[in-house]
């Protein structure tokens, strides 16, 4: 069952516009594995979320890419993206400034600059 598999068990009866903008977030993921998808596509399904309630759809992204289905996230949440993404490519102002794996990114001081100001651990 679609429902189980992302964390909304028990909610099956409540419409969208009752669910918690995390519960929000599972449902669109849940709309992606219903469909049986190889490939899907999820622009900024974290937007609006703590780390903390951006756990939960994290959790279910990263089982779909364990079950062979390929993710390509579109993201602002650098924490997120950076403990959820294999390889990446980041984009600042709409210019490519830098891709590879999440280590090597931490690294790239135009990243840094634009990003986090600051080194972050991959």
């Amino acid at each position: 069952h679609v429902i189980g598999r992302v964390g909304l068990s028990g909610k099956e009866l409540e419409t969208p516009a009752t669910l918690s903008l995390q519960d929000k977030k599972l449902l669109e993921v849940a709309k992606c594995v219903a469909t049986d998808a190889t490939f899907i596509l999820l622009d900024e399904v974290m937007a609006g979320l703590t780390l903390t309630e951006a756990e939960a759809p994290l959790q279910v992204i990263q089982e779909l890419n364990r079950q062979g289905v390929t993710v390509l996230m579109v993201e602002h949440v650098m924490p997120i993206i950076m403990r959820a993404a294999t390889r990446m490519v980041v984009i600042n102002f709409g210019e490519k400034i830098a891709e590879g794996t999440p280590a090597e990114i931490v690294e790239d001081r135009r990243v840094v600059d634009a990003y986090f100001g600051e080194h972050m651990d991959a």
